[in-house]
């Protein structure tokens, strides 16, 4: 009887364990090195909806055209840097595709959009030099803005082909989307790119009523056991 209290008690904590795993927040990185269906993308492709079943973030321009694809090499549709056209400096795990809003510029805003509210998001944005500066929005459902973080030459890790992070984190998942606006002393000539999206998103409420039924199954089976020990 012993034995089958102690299976009992090994099933529940099994059961606990699977349940508690899905309530752990769900965490990405887009650092568009492949696209979804597999293989990579091609340079200058336009980005909108591509990564939304995967990883939940839709990309879009304020003036109704779409950011698009950058590889690193010749030509330079992104940047330009010492280490050669759309070139991260060494050492800044950026891959070899990445993102920028037009091949003329910043003319307009990026905006990510979530599917799903999240409570932590970030990623970096590439070459911010030359009086530079980029203010990033994070904003709600009902397009509020929650926070905001302003990148420029005096920020850390800011330079010629440098990938300069960015990050939100809120202690609840508010975060609607993020909006990216180039508010540096150039304008159409300036060169960008943004990589490494990492999005973080509380449980869902399904998955919340999920983990809470296996938990109740699992301690049914364990008051069962108990009553035949």
């Amino acid at each position: 009887m012993k034995n089958g209290f102690a299976v009992g008690r090994f099933v529940f904590v099994g059961v606990a364990l699977v349940c508690l795993s899905a309530l752990r927040t769900r965490a990405a990185t887009l650092d568009f090195e492949t696209l979804p269906g597999g293989g990579p993308p091609t340079e200058s492709m336009n980005i909108s909806n591509q990564y939304q079943a995967s990883f939940g973030m839709r990309f879009a321009n304020s003036d109704g055209s779409f950011p698009i694809i950058v590889q690193a090499g010749s030509p330079g549709v992104g940047f330009t840097s010492a280490y050669g056209d759309d070139t991260p400096a060494p050492g800044e795990n950026c891959g070899s595709f990445f993102l920028t809003i037009s091949a003329t510029g910043p003319h307009s805003d990026l905006i990510v959009g979530y599917s799903s509210l999240a409570s932590s998001v970030g990623g970096v944005v590439l070459d911010i030099d030359n009086n530079e500066a980029w203010t990033i929005r994070a904003l709600d459902s009902l397009n509020h803005v929650v926070d905001t973080l302003v990148l420029d030459t005096n920020t850390a890790h800011t330079g010629d082909a440098l990938a300069t992070p960015w990050s939100f984190s809120h202690a609840t998942a508010d975060i609607a989307s993020v909006r990216f606006t180039y508010t540096g002393a150039q304008n159409f000539s300036t060169g960008v790119a943004f990589d490494n999206f990492t999005f973080d998103a509380v449980p869902e409420p399904d998955t919340l009523a999920l983990a809470a039924v296996g938990l109740c199954v699992g301690a049914g089976l364990l008051r069962r056991k108990r009553r035949h020990v």
